[in-house]
């Protein structure tokens, strides 16, 4: 067995021909084989066991008349305005009550851009809810940009124009997405078709004035 060594800077590296560290970088193998001596960067230590990686939230589902409530919100934004919209997730571990507020946003038909910096007394922000407009409901590029760094619950909501919505939820954690069911975090869901998130490709036409009329 080879030894592993964590590299907090308590103690010199080892002197073994062969051993694992553990550095801010990443995980090393370090070798001494006759003339040679090397530290290079290895994907994995091969003499542990594996470990699988998961993500879970320990809360109570969201109340359906809560939840009923923001898909309404996005719906009259979707009549309104044909865009997203977002609403953060703020829950208390002493009162296990949750508060889903609307912050200040401004929003297009594939993004909303809203205030990060708000905060309530007693309860942590845990995640966020937003709206795909009329687009299904699935974890795009913006969005994975959006919650790289705000470890939580993210809960999409897709086709807001229709009668049925589309909903797609997962968990961000050190910058890896866990994909988890709606039917775990949502009170009240029912599910009418269960489908693998589709990444819809969004184009931008440009269009430019020709005799008075668009082209």
């Amino acid at each position: 067995m080879f030894k592993i060594h964590i590299n907090d800077g308590t103690s010199p590296l080892p002197d073994d021909d062969i051993c694992y560290i553990i550095a801010k970088e990443g995980i090393f193998l370090k070798k001494k084989l006759g003339v040679m001596e090397s530290i290079a960067p290895v994907k994995k230590i091969s003499i542990l066991n594996t470990v699988e990686s998961m993500a879970k939230m320990h809360i109570p589902k969201i109340p359906a008349k809560s939840f009923a409530s923001v898909m309404s919100f996005f719906k009259e934004v979707y009549t309104l305005h044909h865009s997203e919209a977002v609403v953060l997730l703020f829950y208390s571990t002493k009162t296990k009550k949750y508060k889903i507020i609307a912050p200040q946003q401004k929003v297009s038909g594939a993004a909303a851009d809203y205030a990060r910096g708000m905060t309530i007394e007693g309860m942590q922000m845990i995640g966020t809810i937003h709206s795909h407009s009329g687009f299904s409901a699935f974890h795009s590029g913006t969005d994975s940009a959006d919650e790289k760094s705000f470890d939580g619950l993210h809960i999409t909501i897709g086709h807001n124009g229709d009668p049925f919505v589309s909903i797609s939820a997962s968990i961000m954690s050190n910058e890896h997405r866990f994909i988890v069911s709606p039917l775990d975090y949502v009170e009240g869901l029912k599910l009418v078709s269960d489908v693998n998130e589709i990444k819809t490709d969004y184009h931008t036409k440009i269009y430019k004035y020709v005799d008075g009329g668009l082209v």
